[in-house]
């Protein structure tokens, strides 16, 4: 399986050593896991957290993915106590540069401790820059929110400014009443004000309980921080003077092992030798008090020249301390001086503005009440325009009632004379009704007697006409015999006064040039004609 990147520092992230066991990795784990989970913290960044965890237990929990993970590390510059226990080859670290501190580390438990020291050295360096780092991105939220909260509170107190100079300018005109429609444009301004300061007070509310909560965890993690530095610095305290212990236990152990060597020697050699060798020894003894004694003093006089300087540069710093406090101290009062001077502008800007809002008030006052006064004179003009409006129509309306009643009465009249004409025409209608109806029916009994009359004539004519046709016949049966003898006379000189015999057959008018069955002859011209040409030549 590949290492994963080592970018970030696992061992930081689960907040345990690099020789912790996998009992420690795993109750670190679930209690980190505890705090940063996203249903739990209100962190925004508590999911990307969360991850992180997730892959720092994952690769630490893991031997291979473990001991990947110290060989890349930047944060490896020793070896890892974990990786002791594996067989894979691993960079040496950098004391072990001299060949014969290797051999004697490797051979003597004694050189453990610098070993240990090294590392401890080490580990404090890396959580330092890890701290440094987490520092940063704690403190970077603070001071987002921190200027956050200082706009929102300078817009909290405009908008509280704006309320009082509002009850300000109505206080000034309160004698002054104002319209619907300006007294709803302020209620809905005040309205608006007022729920923009809820929301910008609720957001500051929010953001100072989260940066109380940002402050507490950065003192918590300063707090872990120093804790485990000190910790770190009681162990390397205590591997120092287990150092130097052993040193001193070495050294005079060495003392030791030269003396009984010495002692061998000379119960070996001769007086002579002895004393030259003494000698040599004395000798050798006052030349190196000598040299240490001038070491003593090239260091004393180092230790001075570095005190000296340290001294020099303390005092360097404190005056360039002092400078800067100086110049931030004048800065800041030209910064005060320039802030007051603008606040004495800005002072007397709002004395002019007040002074200009006054005067403008006062001159809308007297506006308004100028407006008012030729508003009451417009108004007691209208009124008694109204007045006379009004009189002129309650006299027409009078006038109007008055046609309107004389119209009244002569449309009663009217209709009074119209109901005794309809009245009267309708009693000589049912006179005349009566009367029609009675000649109706003696015209119809007359008639139904003519008729009968009629009748009993035509019966009568009938048998005579048949009785005629027949003598009729015979006569124009003569007639016709003898008109080759008489001579026959003109239809200008006829007088067409005798019967006219009917023509059996289709002829034709000699006047009218009709065609019928029904035909006439005049007996004395023996001209045709149907019944109305013999009614007009009569």
């Amino acid at each position: 399986m590949a290492p994963p990147p080592t970018e970030e520092d696992f061992y930081a992230i689960l907040e345990v050593e690099q020789d912790a066991t996998p009992e420690q990795i795993i109750s670190s784990y679930r209690r980190l896991a505890l705090q940063v989970h996203p249903d739990r913290s209100p962190d925004p960044d508590a999911t990307a957290a969360f991850q992180k965890l997730g892959r720092a237990y994952e690769t630490l929990k893991d031997p291979d993915l473990r001991l990947a993970y110290d060989r890349k590390s930047d944060s490896d510059k020793y070896e890892s106590p974990f990786a002791q226990y594996s067989d894979s080859p691993r960079s040496p670290p950098s004391w072990f540069s001299d060949p014969s501190f290797f051999w004697r580390a490797v051979f003597d438990d004694n050189f453990r401790d610098e070993i240990l020291l090294d590392e401890l050295n080490a580990r404090k360096a890396q959580r330092a820059a890890n701290w440094r780092k987490a520092k940063r991105l704690l403190e970077w939220p603070i001071y987002q929110w921190q200027g956050l909260i200082r706009r929102l509170k300078k817009e909290i107190e405009s908008l509280n400014s704006a309320d009082a100079v509002e009850v300000a300018k109505e206080l000034m005109t309160e004698d002054v009443e104002d319209s619907e429609h300006e007294r709803a444009r302020k209620d809905r301004a005040r309205q608006e004000r007022r729920v923009e300061k809820d929301m910008k007070e609720r957001r500051l509310e929010a953001l100072e309980s989260q940066l109380k909560q940002k402050e507490a965890q950065l003192q918590q993690a300063k707090q872990d921080f120093e804790a485990e530095d000190k910790r770190h610095d009681s162990k390397i305290e205590a591997l120092r003077n287990r150092i130097r212990t052993r040193e001193l236990r070495e050294e005079e152990r060495m003392k030791a092992e030269k003396l009984r060597r010495e002692q061998a020697e000379a119960a070996k050699t001769p007086k002579w030798q002895r004393y030259q060798k003494a000698e040599a020894e004395k000798k050798d003894k006052r030349q190196q008090e000598a040299e240490a004694a001038k070491k003593k003093q090239e260091k004393q006089e180092t230790k001075e020249a570095n005190k000296k300087k340290n001294q020099q540069q303390f005092e360097a710093g404190k005056k360039k301390r002092e400078q800067k406090k100086e110049a931030a101290k004048e800065k800041k009062q030209q910064q005060e001086e320039a802030a007051k001077e603008k606040q004495q502008q800005l002072d007397a800007e709002a004395a002019i503005k007040r002074q200009q809002f006054q005067q403008e008030v006062e001159a809308a006052i007297t506006k308004k009440q100028q407006e008012e006064a030729e508003a009451a004179k417009e108004k007691q003009q209208l009124e008694a325009e109204l007045a006379r409006k009004k009189k002129r129509e309650e006299e027409i309306e009078a006038a109007k009632k008055k046609q309107l009643q004389l119209q009244a009465d002569a449309a009663k009249e009217k209709k009074r004379q119209q109901e005794a004409s309809a009245k009267k025409k309708k009693q000589q209608q049912e006179i005349e009704a009566a009367q029609k109806k009675k000649q109706q029916q003696e015209a119809e009994a007359a008639k139904k007697k003519q008729d009968q009359e009629l009748e009993s004539s035509k019966k009568k004519t009938q048998v005579v006409n048949t009785a005629k046709e027949q003598q009729q016949e015979q006569e124009t049966s003569k007639q016709t015999t003898a008109e080759s003898v008489l001579p026959t006379t003109s239809s200008a000189n006829c007088l067409h006064d005798r019967w006219w015999p009917k023509l059996h057959g289709r002829h034709t008018c000699s006047r009218c040039e009709k065609t019928s069955f029904h035909m006439l002859r005049c007996p004395g011209c023996k001209i045709k004609a149907c019944t109305k040409c013999k009614k007009e030549l009569r």
